[in-house]
């Protein structure tokens, strides 16, 4: 699909008002709706991490970056909606370890010949070659879930910006403002904290090829505005107890060198919020607080973990309050 770029300002497009507004960038303008453009959906975007990810986009190190931290920090979604706002495709694949590469390539399937009379065989591209060709960008999940093996056969696609596709021997070259990104929760070198089963290490050459980028919970006004923009109805003493929950929990998780083995994240402190307010709308009885946090969070862990987790919550729960 054809397309026209047009500049914009970086303040305006990420909500980054220190940003002088004499930085702009280009945004991609298609002809008609891409499929393949995510959404624009409320993120929070910091100086720092828009840094790294335009120099990615501008291929000034490296067009391949490797984004990891622990669950729920927000690495797929800043990816999406770093290329929302540009207008760029995103062509994303789960990971996994029994995914061969001939599944990012592409696989056949039948479809009815031009006389109806029969079927006949037919290539369908993968992500892999469709993101090349469109100068799109390929968002490996789960990346580092992948056999070695399997992550190694892209080390020549990576050196080399082209595709031979093994089925259809058709050689593919990748545009020029192709990218790459793989959402992981570690770093390449293996689960080091027990918590993410399925984590295989990947092999030192391969990790050669990435910018490794680490991606982590977000700072308390950064999550204060996404609890605002979700749940501006809950009392801000509620909001702050919330966040503050959180980041205790945050510190004694397993991520961190404590033993508790279940994260809070910020996708559990939305959840939390919305549920909440789900609870108090429908005038359900108890503390709405509480039996949201049990819903969302505390029934995830052993009874050990829950213990723990509700100690903490009885040290910061704001008493007498609630939304």
């Amino acid at each position: 699909m054809s397309y026209t770029t047009v500049k914009a300002k970086v303040c305006d497009l990420f909500n980054l008002p220190q940003i002088p507004a004499e930085n702009t960038i280009l945004v991609r303008q298609y002809a008609s709706p891409h499929p393949m453009v995510p959404e624009i959906e409320h993120h929070v975007f910091n100086v720092d991490e828009l840094r790294d990810l335009v120099n990615w986009w501008r291929g000034t190190i490296s067009r391949n970056i490797w984004l990891y931290g622990p669950t729920g920090t927000g690495k797929t979604s800043t990816i999406e909606q770093f290329a929302a706002r540009l207008g760029i495709p995103v062509y994303k694949i789960g990971c996994h370890l029994r995914r061969e590469f001939s599944e990012f390539e592409g696989r056949w399937t039948f479809k009815r010949n031009e006389s109806g009379t029969g079927t006949e065989p037919v290539f369908n591209k993968g992500v892999l070659p469709m993101s090349m060709e469109e100068g799109a960008i390929l968002l490996l999940d789960e990346y580092d879930t992948c056999n070695p093996s399997t992550a190694m056969a892209f080390n020549a696609v990576l050196d080399s910006q082209k595709l031979l596709i093994t089925e259809t021997s058709e050689l593919v070259k990748a545009n020029d403002k192709w990218l790459v990104a793989a959402c992981c929760n570690s770093n390449g070198s293996g689960d080091q904290t027990g918590q993410y089963r399925g984590v295989q290490p990947q092999n030192a050459a391969q990790m050669d090829r990435w910018l490794i980028l680490k991606k982590d919970y977000l700072p308390v006004e950064e999550e204060k505005a996404i609890l605002e923009n979700v749940a501006s109805q809950l009392p801000q003493d509620i909001k702050d107890a919330m966040i503050a929950y959180g980041n205790e929990l945050r510190a004694v998780n397993v991520w961190s060198g404590g033993g508790l083995n279940v994260p809070f994240t910020t996708r559990t402190l939305i959840a939390w919020a919305k549920w909440t307010l789900s609870l108090y709308r429908s005038k359900i009885s108890g503390n709405t607080l509480e039996v949201a946090l049990e819903k969302v969070l505390l029934q995830r862990g052993e009874p050990t973990d829950q213990e723990v987790m509700r100690q903490i919550w009885q040290r910061v729960n704001p008493i007498g309050k609630k939304p």
